[in-house]
């Protein structure tokens, strides 16, 4: 997923560099691979035990009918959450935006989300997050926070009519008000 976001962003003529896992397995080669053939770093992507995240998708006459996704999303170990946090380090000083793909797939979490918003703060780097659900909350003093209205409502607890825009912008004063974003 933030493999695709990275090509996206280069499509656009932008220098990316993408930090994310894949295992040591052919899936992460391929997707290794793929990123080298559009000159995306790979040098960001950490190589772990656990598989490669893979999103099958079953198609009937066109259409998409089901997609499988097979995948290891328990949290990160100590030593990748500090490889991670070395190579955004790293990269710090040399980056103008920071964008945080969130897909729950376990390598985000409390400890390296703070610490990575630290440090593009530090380096005044511009920082966009698209949240999922479980770390939602942990995104404090971003620039721009990108939540779907289904994430937004459910986050809230509240109902959001999606063709009232009093209501969205009433979501949208809360949500600021508690993550602080601009």
């Amino acid at each position: 997923g933030a493999a695709n976001v990275a090509l996206n962003i280069k499509k656009l003529g932008a220098d990316v560099v993408l930090c994310g896992l894949v295992g040591k397995d052919e899936h992460g080669e391929v997707t290794k691979n793929i990123l080298q053939k559009f000159n995306i770093s790979t040098e960001g992507i950490i190589q772990t035990s656990r598989p490669t995240t893979v999103k099958s998708r079953i198609l009937s006459l066109g259409q998409q009918i089901l997609r499988v996704d097979s995948e290891q999303d328990d949290p990160i170990n100590k030593s990748v959450n500090n490889k991670i946090l070395d190579f955004v380090s790293s990269c710090a000083g040399n980056i103008d935006l920071c964008i945080i793909q969130d897909y729950e797939k376990g390598m985000l979490n409390i400890n390296n989300i703070t610490q990575i918003i630290e440090l593009c703060k530090a380096n005044n780097i511009y920082t966009a997050v698209d949240p999922k659900k479980e770390n939602f909350w942990q995104y404090d003093n971003v620039d721009l926070f990108k939540p779907n209205l289904s994430e937004l409502s459910q986050s809230l607890q509240l109902n959001i009519d999606p063709s009232s825009k009093q209501e969205i912008d009433n979501a949208i004063d809360k949500l600021r008000n508690k993550l602080n974003h601009k």
